[in-house]
Parts: structure tokens; sequence; C-alpha cells
């Protein structure tokens, strides 16, 4: 029997649904503009379910809400560690780790480094101005609440839009179901449930408003074609494996491990060879 052929992508399968995931990701992003454009009370009202009064929230006075908060930052912290594990595998190896290319761990990790790390807490946290629930005087707050795209001043850094611990789940499974394309629909559906719970833990917490929620989806879905497109498509002859970039890498990787080991030999740190044989002679 012939073996089944890596659950992977390459730039044919990109571009058969890019125009279409993007096109339905397009069309939620404007629903959702428009819908919190002209009523944005609604994030009031949905915060409003987790208020109990004197600046506290629902998950503020249980302990099933950080636990839950900690699982998910837990699951961003493996899924981003085997993410760079991996492309530094395949950049010092020069070969697969569980069947996935160079391309693929490049992707993986510009997807996490991009969408949750630049564009969420760098661009839009720290400059958007946007003040929490919990900071707003419809909860007790000192601060006026704004519509979620009016840029405010109520805030200075990390601030409400968007939700970084939703938009770090959202990355997580989009970025998977970029390149595992045959389980792309599930992954997809899946980034939305997960990513979607975790801001709502979030919301029951007073650390944000809906629309913040759902616009990172948005932002993280958008981030991780694009960034499909430009290492899939755009850019593929440069990212290949063993393409110009991969040499690149590797050639650099091994010019660092060289400098390493001067160091090590100036201040007469042993490498593992020479420890293996030290052990060897005390037993």
């Amino acid at each position: 029997m012939d073996r089944a052929k890596p659950d992977l992508d390459s730039g044919h399968v990109a571009r058969q649904f890019h125009l279409p995931l993007f096109a339905w990701t397009s069309f939620f992003g404007l629903a959702i503009a428009f819908l919190f454009a002209g009523f944005p009370e609604i994030d009031l009202w949905v915060s409003s379910w987790f208020y109990l009064g004197n600046r506290s929230f629902l998950f503020n006075d249980m302990s099933l809400g950080p636990i839950i908060r900690s699982l998910f930052k837990a699951l961003f912290f493996i899924t981003t560690l085997a993410a760079i594990s991996g492309l530094i595998y395949a950049i010092f190896a020069r070969s697969r780790l569980f069947d996935l290319s160079f391309p693929n761990w490049l992707f993986l990790v510009f997807c996490l480094v991009v969408g949750p790390g630049l564009v969420t807490n760098t661009l839009l946290k720290n400059n958007w101005g946007r003040a929490r629930p919990i900071q707003v005087e419809q909860f007790d707050g000192a601060q006026k609440f704004t519509p979620v795209f009016v840029r405010s001043t109520a805030c200075e850094r990390n601030c409400s839009f968007v939700s970084g611990e939703a938009a770090t789940i959202y990355a997580s499974f989009f970025a998977l179901a970029m390149i595992a394309y045959r389980r792309r629909n599930w992954l997809i559906r899946a980034g939305i449930i997960a990513g979607t719970a975790s801001g709502f833990v979030r919301i029951a917490q007073g650390g944000h408003f809906l629309s913040d929620v759902l616009t990172a989806g948005i932002f993280m879905m958008l981030i991780a074609l694009a960034l499909h497109w430009l290492i899939f498509v755009r850019f593929a002859g440069q990212c290949t494996e063993d393409g110009p970039l991969h040499r690149w890498l590797n050639s650099l990787s091994h010019k660092v491990q060289r400098q390493f080991n001067k160091l090590r030999e100036r201040i007469g740190w042993p490498s593992r060879r020479e420890q293996r044989e030290d052990d060897s002679r005390l037993w």
C-alpha cells in the first residue's frame, strides 16, 4: 500500500482557497464593523452580563476564570515553543520534523510573531487607547466608553482593543489550518470556538469587550492569509526547502555555532563530547 501524502500545503493549494476564505473573512469583518458602528451599546450590554457591581466581574471572584485563562496561555506557549523548535531544527538539520518542511515552520513562526506579537500587542493595544470595561463609567470606572473603531486617549498602554489572549488562540489554530489543508475547515471552526471562548473569559473578568474579541479573530485570519500568500505564493521560490533563504539561515546558524564554540574554548567550558568522556572515566 502506498504511503499517504503528508497533510501539508503548497502554492497550488494556497491559490485554491485564498480567495474564498479571504472573501468570507472580509464579509464577516464588514458585518462586525457595521454592527458595532451602528450599535456600540452591544459591547456594554454583553459585558453587563458578567458585572456584579462595585467594579467586580464574575470571573474576578471565581477561581475558574484564572484556571481557564492559564490553560489558554499554556496552549499558546506550547504552540510557540513547538513552532520555534521546528524552525530551528529545519534550519540546522535541513530536514523535516513531524513531516513539516522549512516553509511550513517559517510560516507558523511568522504567524505567531506578526499576529499576536507585532500587530496585536505592539501596534493596536499600545496605540488605540480604548479603555477596558472595568475602567469605564458604566462599570463604576473613571474613563468614558468609546466604540470599537474610535481611537481614544482613555488608556495609554496595554489597552482593550484588541483582545491579546483571544488573538493568540485564533492565530495558533488559523496558522495550523493554513498548512494542514485537509483538516482546514475543522481547525478553523475549532479556532473560532477556542479563540472566542478565551475572549469570553476575559470579558467575564472585565478585561475586554465583545468587539475586541471578534475583531481579533478577523485580524488574525487576515494576517494568516497574507503571510501564507507571501511565503507559499509570492516568494515561494525564495522560501522553499533548501532555497535561498533556507541556505542563508543554515549558513548563518553554523557561523553562530562556530563563534559559540570559540567562546566556549576561551572560558574553558567543556563540550558535550568532553563531558561524556569525563563521565566515562569516572565509571
